[in-house]
């Protein structure tokens, strides 16, 4: 689904780089249109069916988190980000994943910077509880 998403947004920008390249930079509206892309994509018949996960453990590199969630796999974080509401698991990725300050999410999926704070700590909560740990830490 990812290469399917890029590949429209690219089509979509195309056209537009010159300008948008004279505006500055183009990230902030490239994710915008990614993010609107996935969207939309995820809408999709063709979206809509569900898809197993693997059972095998072994197509996955070892575990991730410390503590209490040590022994937690990527399997089962796959899994509990599927759980997540669309607009929190864009959140979660654009955060931790890319790694981006609240102020450029809020931005880039043109939001308000206390919705994207909500989000991001209702999906903890909900990862917590998926995983099997305790909503409150």
């Amino acid at each position: 689904m990812a290469e399917d998403v890029l590949q429209d947004a690219l089509i979509d920008v195309y056209p537009r780089w010159a300008r948008l390249i004279e505006q500055g930079d183009p990230t902030g509206y490239v994710v915008r249109v990614m993010t609107s892309k996935a969207a939309n994509h995820r809408r999709t018949a063709w979206a809509r069916r569900v898809m197993p996960l693997p059972e095998d453990h072994s197509v996955f590199d070892g575990t991730v988190g410390s503590g209490d969630f040590a022994s937690i796999n990527r399997l089962d974080v796959t899994r509990a980000l599927l759980t997540l509401k669309p607009r929190q698991r864009s959140v979660v990725a654009l955060h931790y994943l890319m790694d981006w300050p609240v102020a450029e999410i809020a931005e880039a999926l043109n939001m308000p910077i206390g919705s994207v704070t909500s989000d991001l700590t209702r999906a903890r909560g909900a990862l917590r509880l998926t995983l099997g740990g305790d909503a409150r830490e």
